[in-house]
């Protein structure tokens, strides 16, 4: 009885329930940056993390969740990638096109997640919404900015903001899963011909 009781605490600690939902969801993100999502599956994930599926399931009530939370957890990853890159620079147009330009590179380094984002039906409306509205995200505080400085209206920094969502989903699309342009460098100054047509 000792021994169940024990099992039962130490299930329920947050630190250790922390850490074992850890455990889970950075297997799950490996797989899916490594593999994608074709290969993920609860059975997957648990032999990744090190654990059998069934404990899996004491943490998350399924592959919709880990994929949901994951996803979330990736946006942190890019935002902090795409902040170390342009925190520094001054608020207004230049750093729109800043957050842009390390918003497609961090999908090139990592072309399953942009598939995950933008290709794979996910299993929220609600992440899905999220991840197709990421950029706009990114962008809102720099355009917000150049609203109240009235280098913009607002009518105009909304449609700056689908364009620049249309244009950057559309150039990755085509050079992650067509491989069109073929250089790289032919790949990153298309994206500044369309960077310098939206931002000015």
């Amino acid at each position: 009885m000792l021994i169940f009781l024990t099992v039962i605490i130490m299930t329920k600690n947050p630190i250790q329930e922390e850490r074992m939902k850890r455990y889970f969801l950075e297997a799950t993100k490996e797989i899916l940056t490594s593999e994608g999502i074709s290969s993920l599956s609860v059975r997957s994930v648990a032999k990744r993390a090190g654990y059998s599926y069934a404990t899996l399931y004491n943490y998350f009530k399924g592959l919709p969740e880990l994929v949901s939370f994951s996803i979330l957890d990736f946006q942190k990853d890019c935002t902090k990638y795409i902040q170390e890159k342009t925190s520094r620079l001054e608020s207004g147009n230049q750093k729109i096109k800043s957050i842009v330009r390390a918003y497609v590179d961090y999908f090139v380094q990592y072309p399953s997640l942009f598939n995950l984002f933008f290709i794979e039906g996910l299993y929220s409306h609600k992440i899905n919404h999220s991840a197709a509205l990421f950029l706009d995200s990114l962008c809102q505080k720099e355009f917000d900015f150049c609203v109240k400085n009235n280098l913009y209206s607002k009518e105009q920094a909304i449609e700056l903001q689908q364009k620049n969502r249309y244009m950057t989903s559309g150039i990755l699309l085509i050079y992650l899963n067509r491989s069109y342009p073929a250089d790289y460098n032919e790949f990153v100054e298309q994206l500044e011909n369309q960077l310098n047509s939206i931002m000015g």
